[in-house]
């Protein structure tokens, strides 16, 4: 009787035991569940890929590029991509960036639409994002002289020539016909363009027809003169 005693009292320490150990792991299964989620971090790339080609396709905004680089910086930062991934990233961006830029210096050579310091202002920041870039320089010279030609060169010209003949310059009236003739400095993809063409046969007209009245000016000024030396 004794002996069956003990054998139910072990029976049911064991049970016990065994209970106690069941409870103990799944409470510390529950417990190191959800801290093992919190604890691993999803990365974010496929979405910064998405927007990246998002600013592709929609209308530029400037704006964009360096929120989108702060967003890639800060992932990189909070371990939610590695740092190759945000090489990449950075790399397609700067390469979507530069299109954008270049597209919109390629618009105002071509059309002359657009602000001229806007523009300039584009190829400084992306010059700072990739570095010195030969195309970047090409643009930064050109559309300072496309400006020039085609905005500010006339108006010197009807300046000179709306002038007093007494007071005309040859030196003036040369080096106007060479800007107008020569367009130093425009790259000729554009000065042979119609609109540069035009620009410089209305010049050169202008300067010549206030050359032709100089010289008729001052033959009737070199007539009155011998007359009055006669008198």
């Amino acid at each position: 009787m004794e002996k069956r005693k003990l054998i139910i009292l072990g029976s049911v320490i064991v049970i016990g035991l065994l209970l106690i150990g069941g409870v103990t792991v799944f409470e510390g299964s529950n417990i190191s569940g959800p801290e093992m989620v919190n604890n691993k971090a999803g990365s974010n790339k496929n979405d910064l890929e998405k927007k990246i080609e998002n600013f592709k396709k929609d209308n530029f905004q400037p704006e964009l590029y360096s929120t989108l680089l702060m967003e890639i910086n800060s992932s990189k930062d909070q371990g939610l991509i590695e740092s190759s991934s945000a090489i990449y990233l950075t790399e397609e961006l700067n390469n979507v960036y530069k299109n954008h830029v270049f597209n919109k210096a390629d618009y105002f050579l071509n059309q002359g639409n657009g602000d001229k310091n806007t523009v300039l202002t584009y190829l400084s920041s992306l010059e700072k994002a990739i570095g010195k870039d030969a195309r970047i320089d090409f643009y930064k010279t050109q559309i300072p002289k496309y400006d020039y030609y085609a905005n500010s060169f006339p108006g010197k010209v009807t300046s000179f020539t709306n002038g007093n003949l007494a007071s005309f310059s040859t030196g003036k009236y040369t080096s106007l016909k060479n800007e107008a003739e020569n367009m130093p400095g425009l790259d000729n993809q554009y000065k042979s363009k119609g609109k540069f063409t035009s620009i410089k046969s209305n010049a050169v007209s202008k300067l010549n027809s206030y050359k032709s009245r100089f010289e008729e000016y001052d033959r009737e000024r070199k007539l009155n003169s011998v007359e009055v030396e006669f008198e």
